[in-house]
């Protein structure tokens, strides 16, 4: 079961990754820009092979492009149209995180966030753990 985690902030993503692989989750992978991301995915024009994603968590506040945008992208694209994805954000915006579940987050994690909240919605969405 794969994770890929895309969040411009270092800190934070090694966070979520060392959180995740002590639960057992060992296939994380972390994309800390969004041309990163789509690289991983396959989904910008590159011809090689990428990984099976089973989850995504994303950032909405991004300096490349903003993170509805991103979810909006991924949803388009026929093999990652059903993974999930939970936005994992500090933004506070209620219209924008209405804007995030539109384009296909299916739920959200606030930073900062709680642990035990953080990962009962890794385990909801990874329907066979670690």
């Amino acid at each position: 079961m794969s994770i890929l985690i895309i969040d411009d902030s270092k800190h934070f993503c090694k966070l979520l990754k060392g959180i995740l692989t002590k639960k057992g989750f060992n296939d994380v992978i972390v994309a800390e820009s969004v041309s990163d991301a789509f690289s991983i995915m396959g989904i910008d024009g590159s011809a090689g092979s990428s990984p099976k994603i089973d989850l995504i968590l994303l950032d909405i506040v991004m300096p490349e492009i903003d993170g509805i945008e991103v979810c909006i992208k991924i949803k388009a694209v026929e093999s990652y149209k059903d993974v999930p994805v939970i936005l994992v954000t500090s933004e506070a915006d209620q219209n924008k995180l209405q804007q995030g579940f539109d384009a296909g987050a299916v739920d959200l994690i606030k930073k900062p966030m709680d642990r035990e909240d953080f990962l009962a919605k890794i385990f909801k969405y990874m329907k066979n753990e670690p």
